[in-house]
C-alpha cells in the first residue's frame, strides 16, 4: 500500500490545479464541539492542531459538515 507523506507527495503523480466549482457555507465556532462528519466523529477543541480562537465547520452542498481550520479557510476560501 502505498503511503503519502508531506515529504514524498509531490512524487506520487502528477499534479494539476482544480478550483472548486460549488459553494461553501461556513461558520466559524469558537467553543470545543464535536462534528460528526463521513469518517466518524471529530472531537474539535483548543487542542486541536490549527485552532486561533475557535474553528470553522464547513457544510457543503452535500449536507455532510466537516471542520476547518482558520488557516485553511484564509488561504483556500473567499467570502461572499
Amino acid at each position: 500500500m502505498l503511503t503519502i507523506t508531506a515529504e514524498n507527495v509531490e512524487s506520487v503523480g502528477s499534479f494539476h490545479e482544480y478550483r472548486k466549482t460549488a459553494t461553501t457555507r461556513l461558520a466559524f465556532i469558537t467553543e470545543p464541539f464535536i462534528v460528526s462528519t463521513k469518517e466518524g466523529d471529530l472531537k474539535i477543541s483548543a487542542a486541536t492542531i490549527g485552532w486561533d480562537g475557535g474553528y470553522f465547520v464547513a457544510l457543503p452542498a452535500d449536507g455532510d459538515p466537516y471542520p476547518v481550520s482558520p488557516a485553511y479557510v484564509v488561504a483556500s476560501y473567499v467570502r461572499t
